[in-house]
């Protein structure tokens, strides 16, 4: 199919397809939550990860295995990489991370 036979992004009334429409101002403030929603959730998964991370980096210290210290040192990197990536993807790459424990606020800056 070439160029010139693709259907026209028009209805048969001339309109623009519903695609190429531009978002109405009421569907800011959703997607805003939306993108909100997610980027917490993006956080809460990595910070759950590297829970579990600190439990198998435990293991390896509590009964000297050099194998499961290696291992929890190549999980460590890699999630590192991966969660690094993940926050650049979801714009969140300029942000401050914050970890809050009690009454401490720890503030990691760049």
């Amino acid at each position: 199919m070439s160029a010139t036979d693709r259907p026209d992004d028009r209805d048969s009334a001339g309109t623009t397809a519903p695609c190429d429409r531009p978002a109405s101002a009421a569907s800011a403030p959703a997607a805003k939550a939306r993108d909100a929603a997610g980027r917490a959730a993006v956080m809460a998964r990595q910070r759950a990860e590297w829970e579990q991370h600190r439990r198998l980096m435990e293991d390896a210290l509590n009964s000297g295995d050099m194998d499961t210290a290696k291992l929890a040192k190549l999980v460590a990197e890699t999630l590192k990489i991966r969660q690094e990536c993940e926050r650049r993807a979801w714009g969140m790459s300029g942000e401050t991370e914050t970890l809050r424990s009690g009454d401490m606020v720890v503030t990691w800056r760049k």
